[in-house]
């Protein structure tokens, strides 16, 4: 009995969507793992760290632009390989990935800005910062910016046809049409250009940002031990030389006194105008300081969080840059490679979704204070 075209449509694409049967399942776990963990950022800051310093002012916004950039990509990324070559909702293909590129790019955006902030805070903390007015100011340039940049999908976003000779068929899928040779080719690959260009251009913002504020750790650092070693190295001599002093910390007073454990003796007009002292042990300073000597530690492991979101930032998205120019001029590519294969460029294809659903994840290894209210919410 012969079957007609619609029938013989969706066998082909039956056929071509069990391909993604492992990448949908990734793609349910990201959805899962990346909704939950950016939505527990933002009840975190919403609850618990309302007001907490100024570096931490864009993370709850990266998060809600994460949060939503998972909500929309995922479910469309499904939809496109649940029906592969079956695709024709022309306004899903230009506004809704719109709308997903505008969140994906924000996100990018972001990194830029945070990574600049870290830099001025870390590197230049007695020059030009980021104030609370320029912090609003960018968040309005970034979404124009990011708006500005996932435009042209909406012009250039088409279905395009499939043909398909052996089985006499036409399937569809949404793209942007650099296959054909037409008034539109070079500005369609101009954009694609573009859009890496600025992909690239963050990428090396970070990496030289990144770099040299590791650089001005390491040099703090060395410092910092060097005068910890000098400082033991002379508390060592001191301690040779008076080896049976005992330290005295006036309660209602800020001076501290020296005293001759072996000579007590004290007049009678000392002893009616003395404080009540309590000996403190030479040992327990360092443990008086800790706060203090706490919080340079706490920054670097702020800069070090920012690092490893950048990193996977850039790991994300590097592969998916050689892929799109090392196929971009064949329209038939995931229709003619094998299952396995199709699990393997798929899964470059959409890493581009984990630097989206990472962030929280960095954050509660590397932030303590976001690690313990987090904690403290999920128990209550």
């Amino acid at each position: 009995m012969n079957r007609s075209t619609e029938e013989i449509l969706n066998a082909w694409n039956l056929e071509e969507a069990y391909k993604y049967i492992v990448h949908d399942v990734f793609l349910i776990i990201y959805f899962i793992v990346g909704v939950f963990g950016n939505a527990m950022v933002l009840i975190v800051y919403q609850t618990k760290l309302r007001k907490e310093s100024d570096s931490r002012y864009f993370i709850p916004i990266l998060a809600l632009v994460d949060l939503l950039a998972t909500l929309l990509r995922v479910p469309f990324e499904l939809w496109r390989t649940i029906l592969p070559v079956n695709f024709q909702d022309i306004n899903a293909c230009r506004y809704l990935w719109f709308a997903v590129n505008i969140f994906t790019f924000s996100s990018i955006y972001f990194l830029g800005i945070i990574t600049l902030q870290r830099y001025l805070k870390v590197c230049r903390p007695f020059g030009p910062q980021i104030t609370l007015r320029w912090r609003r100011v960018s968040l309005v340039i970034i979404f124009l910016l990011a708006a500005g940049t996932g435009a042209p999908f909406v012009i250039w976003d088409e279905i395009l046809e499939v043909p398909n000779p052996a089985l006499n068929v036409t399937g569809y899928i949404c793209a942007a049409d650099v296959f054909e040779v037409n008034e539109n080719s070079d500005s369609i690959l101009g954009f694609i250009c573009f859009i890496s260009f600025v992909i690239v251009s963050v990428m090396l913002e970070l990496i030289i940002l990144n770099s040299l504020i590791a650089r001005k750790i390491f040099i703090v650092i060395r410092n910092t031990n060097a005068r910890r070693n000098s400082t033991k190295a002379a508390r060592s001599n001191t301690s040779k030389e008076k080896s049976g002093s005992t330290f005295y910390v006036a309660q209602e007073g800020t001076s501290m006194t020296e005293a001759n454990s072996t000579d007590f003796s004290l007049t009678n007009n000392e002893q009616e105008t003395r404080q009540e002292k309590v000996e403190v042990p030479f040992s327990n300073y360092s443990k008086a300081n800790k706060a203090t000597s706490d919080e340079p530690a706490s920054s670097r492991k702020f800069s070090y969080m920012f690092m490893v979101i950048s990193l996977a930032f850039i790991l994300s998205y590097l592969p998916q840059i050689f892929l799109l120019f090392s196929l971009i001029k064949d329209r038939y590519f995931w229709i003619k490679i094998s299952q396995t294969e199709t699990i393997v460029f798929k899964f470059i294809d959409h890493m581009t979704t984990v630097n989206n659903i990472v962030n929280p994840y960095v954050y509660g290894f590397f932030d303590q204070k976001f690690r313990a209210s987090a904690k403290t919410l999920c128990l209550n």
